[in-house]
């Protein structure tokens, strides 16, 4: 008996010994098909600017009670974006038509204008008018939306800031933001509808004039107004929809990945809620 248990634990001995020799093998194996795999031309050209840290690094979720403590953030973000500091910024997807080498003045490159520097167009803000994009409840019912959002969404999705929740309540935050939260309140609310107060449709439709005309200038309100929308789901999985949860999680990422969410962020008032906003989207979608 003894012979056997000893022969026994001389083959698990050396089993590591052939696991390794496979591992190594394997390991070959994917280096030498790797380099059959094309290159892009450069490092970082599908990745927003870097904010100091390697760039597969994902930010991690901090502790939740750490709050900004700026209360111009939504004002100041594109002034004060991490990525400004940087002595390499690049524009995501620039390396598909400019050349592997290419030197870029990024400071003279963010001195043409933007297509949206003048705002909406007349016909814009029509539609957007057509649609109530811009109508706003009453105060009450602001305050009683914000209640059931807080209550029953904001644990899932820590994403609003107290400015954020103080400017919608007193209605002057992003007309996107204020939208999109009503969405998922009204969701999530318990409150039979007024005759006279509209629809959880009505109010989708509002945020989503709003998001795809543009309207929000603040690429961080984009991100978090897809979280809210995605609370609302009209369609089944067996139609083929622009208006699914799913659909909205992945645009969401989209700007996400263009905004450099996806970096650790640098040491700052945005620190924490970047990492909250980037957290709440991939919990949602794989593709994150």
């Amino acid at each position: 008996m003894f012979a056997t248990i000893f022969d026994s634990g001389l083959s698990n001995l050396s089993r590591p010994r052939n696991r390794k020799k496979r591992r190594t093998a394997t390991n070959k194996s994917r280096t030498l098909s790797q380099s059959n795999v094309p290159q892009l031309s450069s490092p970082d050209a599908h990745y927003a600017p870097p904010s100091g840290t390697d760039s597969n690094q994902h930010a991690t979720p901090d502790d939740m009670s750490e709050q900004p403590q700026d209360s111009s953030l939504d004002q100041s973000f594109l002034r004060d974006h991490s990525w400004t500091g940087c002595a390499n910024p690049t524009y995501m997807g620039r390396a598909h038509y400019i050349r592997n080498g290419e030197e870029i003045d990024e400071a003279s490159a963010r001195s043409f204008p933007s297509s949206r520097e003048h705002g909406l167009s007349h016909l814009e803000m029509s539609t957007i008018a057509a649609f109530n994009g811009f109508e706003l409840p009453s105060a009450s019912t602001r305050q009683e939306l914000m209640r059931f959002f807080m209550q029953h969404c904001s644990g899932w999705m820590p994403i609003m800031h107290e400015n954020d929740v103080a400017s919608i309540l007193n209605g002057t935050s992003s007309p996107l933001l204020a939208q999109a939260l009503y969405v998922a309140a009204t969701r999530v609310s318990s409150t039979p509808r007024s005759p006279t107060e509209p629809s959880i449709k009505e109010r989708y439709e509002r945020a989503k004039i709003l998001f795809w005309m543009g309207h929000e200038s603040n690429p961080i309100n984009s991100v978090k107004a897809t979280l809210l929308m995605q609370w609302y789901n009209p369609e089944g999985p067996e139609h083929v929809s622009l208006d699914t949860s799913e659909f909205w999680m992945r645009t969401g990422v989209g700007l996400a990945y263009q905004i450099g969410l996806h970096k650790e962020p640098v040491q700052g008032p945005w620190y924490s809620m970047r990492r909250r906003i980037w957290w709440s989207l991939v919990v949602r979608c794989p593709e994150a």
